[in-house]
């Protein structure tokens, strides 16, 4: 099954992605092993785990409820339900997160 997620790519304007959803898909989309950072309204920014000590490139701060976070390399951010299953972007989550992570 595929779902609605936001990629964010350094240097980059977001873009409105369909990836499979799966841990494998996240992972290809983030270069390697997912952090999962809550950044607030059960949405959720994936990025990768190890991007700091691989040097990948600054992108962006993310917003987190602990306040702005730095991040490295592409993120893609995603959703999740009650049970913190992974879902993809409602339309209302998508406008937002574009907006905020435009350049």
């Amino acid at each position: 099954m595929k779902i609605r997620a936001v990629r964010i790519a350094p240097n980059a304007a977001p873009v409105v992605v369909e990836i499979e959803d799966s841990l494998e898909a996240m992972q290809a989309e983030v270069g390697g092993c997912i952090e999962c950072l809550g950044i607030g309204g059960k949405v959720d920014a994936m990025v990768n785990e190890e991007g700091l000590l691989k040097n990948l490139p600054f992108n962006r701060y993310l917003m987190t409820p602990y306040g702005p976070r730095p991040f490295v390399g592409t993120a893609i951010v995603v959703a999740h339900d009650d049970e913190g299953e992974t879902i993809g972007l409602s339309d209302a989550q998508i406008a937002l997160t574009l907006k905020a992570a435009s350049l």
